[in-house]
């Protein structure tokens, strides 16, 4: 036990933290006590929720080189609804009839994509399956269409605002800045 902090010597981690000062940089070493936050979660992310704590972890998506996101949402507009819907959607509570029920690769990915895009202020969509066993998030507002769909192999978005029949296509990694600003703005209205 080191008598300094008070935490055996596993629970400290020594943080490095630069501090820049009227021009200068000069570094510090503290201890952080880790202990009460160092849980290790063994349940995978679909079983948990939407998102994960801060110290939970979840896998990137290679291929679309999204980074990881340690945030808690739970508190947003959205979390609550969107959770249960894909906790209902892996778990087929509904009628299908015409439409395949998502993989559960897909239902993580869209999981992942809503940790990713929503912010804890936007709007909450309709979370639903399409014909194709992707998932779809949907949002009818302040005259936009917006869809965010979620495939197996795919991540694609459409806006289109009704009163100039303007509308944009395209994959989220191209558009996801847009589908952010059209999202901040339609949490205002």
């Amino acid at each position: 036990m080191n008598a300094a902090s008070g935490l055996t010597v596993p629970a400290e981690i020594i943080v490095t933290v630069a501090v820049g000062l009227a021009g200068t940089a000069m570094v510090t070493h503290d201890v952080v006590n880790v202990a009460s936050t160092a849980v290790i979660s063994s349940q995978s992310a679909s079983e948990r929720g939407l998102v994960v704590s801060a110290t939970d972890t979840i896998a990137a998506y290679p291929e679309l080189g999204l980074p990881v996101i340690e945030l808690n949402k739970s508190n947003s507009r959205w979390y609550g609804y969107v959770s249960r819907r894909l906790r209902d959607l892996h778990d087929a509570r509904y009628d299908f009839t015409g439409f395949r029920v998502p993989q559960p690769e897909v239902i993580d990915r869209a999981r992942f994509v809503a940790n990713y895009v929503f912010k804890p202020e936007h709007p909450t969509p309709s979370v639903v399956p399409s014909e194709d066993g992707d998932v779809l998030f949907v949002w009818h507002k302040a005259g936009w269409d917006l869809e965010i769909d979620v495939g197996l192999e795919e991540i694609s978005v459409w806006a289109h605002e009704r009163s100039t029949g303007r509308d944009w296509y395209g994959s989220l990694e191209e558009l996801r800045a847009p589908a952010v600003r059209l999202l901040d703005w339609l949490a205002w209205r």
